[in-house]
């Protein structure tokens, strides 16, 4: 559900929320969903201990409700911590608190000390790849062709949405599809050097099934979905499309990746045919590659950096990203416009 090592997710990340589309936020919840308990030292000094002891169901949600915090002092705060000495109390409205504490900002309301998170087994991690892997000549011509390499890139962006918002149009069952997210690291814009479309951490899912799922999504997407309709109109052929769409793998992206490349001369799609740097931009993960989200900090020239989601950065060697919030109402009925 989270990203971050053992100092940010205890400070700035989890007190502005929790947001991370990186490891499983759609399956699991935010990071502030996995809260059990925060210890704080109030503004006067104070050192508490609060945590939520009654819920309620809450149809439509993760987690229940949390209907009764409470909240406890510690009256031996300047002794060794096997000594301190816990009574319940009453300084400041827990039920507040704890609400404000977990998303309210960092250190706004005191500071934390200490926390119990919930944690949860991660099923697997598959980076899902669009890997155009093909030799055929035809494709140089498609890609140089403006309208048709927008329709291409305009058909992976529609995919996405139908899959994390609209699966079922897809086939595509509601754990399969919150079992991927992370889509931020990188664009696959067709358009950008070689290396960049086969970026693959473009998407991430947890667990072999939704790395299928994902793969056969996109197949019957350009088959029988709105994504042939789009490409059609942009000018590719039946045949290029169904060609494409083979270009997405799940689970098994490596050994196809690999078979490519040990029965291929020259790949069309690299940089001047040159089969070594498509291949070790392939299979050498590094974070300046598959994890530039520690380039979120980079800001606008002159600008002071804020990591704080939403963010804008605009680092000048990628290319720059706008992170907003925005209903899937909204999402899906403005997503051809």
């Amino acid at each position: 559900w989270g990203s971050g090592g053992p100092g940010p997710p205890a400070g700035g990340w989890m007190a502005s929320g929790g947001n991370s589309g990186m490891r499983g936020m759609r399956q699991f919840g935010m990071g502030v969903d996995q809260v059990l308990q925060l210890e704080m030292v109030l503004p006067d000094g104070t050192h508490v201990r609060f945590g939520p002891e009654e819920w309620e169901e809450a149809p439509g949600y993760i987690y229940p409700k949390t209907t009764k915090v409470n909240g406890y002092c510690n009256e031996k705060p300047e002794a060794e911590e096997n000594e301190w000495v816990w009574k319940e109390c009453d300084v400041v409205d827990f039920n507040e608190l704890w609400m404000a504490a977990r998303g309210g900002g960092g250190g706004t309301w005191g500071i934390v000390t200490s926390l119990v998170w919930q944690l949860h087994q991660q099923p697997g991690h598959y980076h899902m790849r669009f890997l155009p892997l093909t030799t055929d000549e035809t494709w140089k011509a498609v890609l140089a062709d403006e309208a048709k390499l927008n329709a291409i890139d305009e058909t992976v962006e529609d995919f996405k949405l139908e899959y994390f918002f609209n699966p079922s149009a897809l086939g595509v069952d509601d754990d399969d599809s919150n079992a991927c997210g992370n889509d931020s690291d990188c664009y696959p814009n067709f358009s950008l050097p070689p290396w960049q479309f086969t970026c693959a951490g473009a998407t991430v899912c947890l667990g072999e099934s939704a790395a299928e799922a994902w793969a056969t999504a996109w197949r019957t997407f350009l088959t029988d979905g709105r994504g042939k309709e789009r490409l059609l109109a942009g000018g590719l052929s039946g045949e290029q499309i169904e060609e494409m769409s083979g270009w997405a793998y799940g689970s098994d992206w490596k050994e196809q990746a690999a078979n490519f490349f040990e029965t291929s001369d020259v790949p069309v799609l690299s940089d001047g045919g040159d089969l070594a740097a498509l291949e070790s931009s392939l299979f050498n993960e590094e974070p300046s590659l598959f994890a530039v989200q520690s380039l979120q900090g980079t800001p606008f020239e002159g600008h002071a950096a804020s990591n704080h989601p939403p963010f804008v950065y605009s680092p000048p060697r990628y290319y720059g990203m706008t992170s907003a919030i925005i209903s899937i109402e909204r999402t899906l009925e403005n997503r051809d416009t």
